[in-house]
């Protein structure tokens, strides 16, 4: 480096090999990506761009093997200049196409795992100074479950990131005609596995069905993912008497939809510790969640958002506190035909920042032994089939659950679930559906869910 700043390439070329096949003897791939980047940068200065580009391309295969992403970008770029100073126009906009595609990657990826950090950092101090001793135990699981997220997102980032390393081999593999279909069904194996793996994340971090129904024994929980993974998700949680019930949609599905229930999940279960106000807890999310996306402007933000409602169950006093973003809450009351609709507040959390500290609408409702309670995503009345193919609507979800108010909650699940299956009448799914529905019993005048 010395001598190739100096102005002696030819000096700098002869150390230049020398440590590169120092660095292949002991496996120092990282240092070959770099060692062949700056071998074809001293090449290029003697003008024989010709030469330097198998370095080039030979740094770029290195960096794929080992996952080095900023080896990647920078030979995406070294070869997008190089053909462009051959005149190969069309080759150099491919290659700078995926320079700009991996570095804007990195950007995203480091700004995302820099506030999420920060984010969980503070937490953890705020937490620690609120701390009681009798929540104790609760407060290490808190903590020890913001690890596993944290983990958990940034793994999901690391699938993504391979998951475009195995697109440009799609790319690579088009142009040998002969190995195009071998290749494509290999890579289309791994994204599907990726994605199938990426599921199995996001549903170890869900509560369980045992979880679900030790706090709401009758009760069911219709949940039907449109891809592998999900943009909808649901909460429970139990503390200082009172339950916490929320079901969530957040914008897109698949992928996307992943990701932000992600970041949704760590958030809510910091928020819960904190309040029993669900409109609190609403106000605090969408804080949380503006934060983390950089939502620092009218002109500078995302659109990624949730729809949410959310529960908080006062056993004591048999009541209903609910506060919703985008959804609302039904009540079929015992022995009523009708159902009894609690509107949410008509802004989602996050997505675009018109009002720069919404406040979420509560509403408290006198529960009853035996009224229905059902909380949602929009997925079901969304689905587009029947004779006519046609979208189901809320009306027909409505008069659906009214016709089916004398079954158990169990049997209702299973009349729903198998409803939409012959609705869809071979249309694929078009959304993520949720639905949770619990029946309230009173018990030596406490409220509970059994």
């Amino acid at each position: 480096n010395i001598y190739n700043n100096d102005g002696k390439p030819e000096e700098a070329l002869k150390y230049f090999n020398k440590a590169l096949m120092m660095s292949k003897d002991i496996g120092d791939h990282q240092n070959e990506v770099i060692l062949n980047i700056n071998i074809g940068n001293v090449y290029t200065y003697f003008e024989k761009v010709n030469k330097a580009i198998p370095y080039f391309e030979e740094a770029l295969s290195i960096a794929q093997d080992i996952d080095y992403l900023e080896g990647l970008t920078t030979a995406f770029e070294k070869l997008y200049l190089s053909h462009e100073l051959l005149g190969k126009t069309e080759n150099a906009f491919q290659y700078y196409k995926l320079y700009i595609f991996m570095r804007d990657s990195l950007t995203r990826k480091e700004n995302i795992e820099a506030a999420v950090r920060n984010e969980l950092e503070y937490n953890f101090e705020k937490e620690r100074e609120l701390a009681k001793m009798e929540q104790e135990k609760k407060n290490i699981v808190a903590k020890e479950k913001e690890k596993q997220q944290s983990i958990i997102i940034l793994g999901i980032f690391i699938l993504l990131c391979g998951a475009l390393v195995i697109v440009y081999l799609i790319y690579r593999s088009n142009r040998v005609k002969q190995k195009a279909n071998i290749m494509l069904n290999e890579i289309n194996k791994n994204i599907t596995d990726s994605i199938k793996y990426a599921g199995y994340i996001q549903r170890a971090i869900l509560p369980d069905e045992h979880e679900f129904m030790e706090l709401f024994p009758d009760s069911f929980l219709l949940f039907q993912p449109r891809d592998i993974v999900s943009g909808d998700f649901y909460l429970t949680a139990e503390a200082a008497g009172s339950r916490f019930l929320l079901t969530a949609d957040c914008t897109g599905h698949g992928i996307p939809g992943a990701l932000m229930s992600m970041i949704g999940i760590e958030k809510l279960n910091n928020a819960v510790l904190k309040t029993k106000n669900p409109s609190v807890l609403l106000k605090h999310l969408n804080n949380s969640i503006e934060k983390a996306l950089c939502h620092s402007t009218l002109n500078e933000h995302s659109h990624d958002g949730m729809d949410i409602a959310l529960c908080v169950i006062d056993k004591k006093n048999s009541s209903l506190k609910f506060a919703g973003a985008n959804r609302p809450l039904w009540i079929v009351r015992k022995g009523q035909s009708i159902i009894e609709e609690i509107q949410g507040t008509k802004k989602a959390i996050g997505g675009v920042k018109y009002d720069l500290n919404p406040d979420f609408e509560r509403h408290e409702i006198k529960l009853n032994e035996g009224d229905n309670i059902y909380m949602f995503s929009d997925g079901f009345a969304d689905q587009f089939g029947g004779e006519k193919q046609k979208k189901l609507t809320i009306k027909k979800f409505m008069d659906l659950l009214i016709s089916i108010q004398d079954q158990s909650m169990r049997n209702q699940q299973i009349h729903l679930n198998n409803f939409i299956e012959n609705w869809k009448n071979g249309i694929e799914q078009v959304d993520d559906i949720l639905i949770i529905g619990l029946k309230m019993e009173k018990v030596e005048h406490e409220l509970s869910l059994n």
